[in-house]
């Protein structure tokens, strides 16, 4: 799989929002189902200080296929943050989730001075 992980763009929201509405990657996340695409865009449109969000894209497509967040907390917490992340139904397994980790962990390593990263996972979802 030819997959390529940049910073998120507006002119990814329609392939972010995708995700979000796809039946396993809704299972695997604490996020709401059920979620309008106007709602998706208006939290695209506004993201938290601190959020940090980056894409996969399948490079021969152009695709949006994986997607991930990391917020950065704040406070007595400054030195960790929180991530997010789903990978599209039909390219799970294929070594997206790693290569959106692998780039969250640099950019936390090496540009956030991060110490701690944490993600929250359901016991059954045994990809994650």
């Amino acid at each position: 799989m030819n997959v390529h992980v940049r910073a998120f763009e507006m002119a990814d929201w329609e392939g972010a929002a995708a995700l979000f509405l796809l039946p396993k990657c809704q299972r695997g996340t604490l996020q709401l189902p059920y979620q309008s695409r106007d709602d998706l865009r208006r939290r695209f449109e506004n993201p938290p200080d601190n959020m940090y969000r980056l894409v996969a894209v399948d490079a021969d497509s152009g695709k949006v296929v994986g997607m991930l967040s990391l917020h950065c907390y704040k406070g007595r917490r400054a030195h960790a943050g929180g991530i997010g992340m789903m990978v599209h139904d039909d390219y799970q397994h294929q070594g997206v989730g790693s290569q959106l980790m692998a780039a969250a962990i640099d950019l936390a390593d090496n540009w956030l001075n991060l110490r701690r990263l944490e993600l929250t996972v359901y016991t059954d979802n045994e990809p994650a």
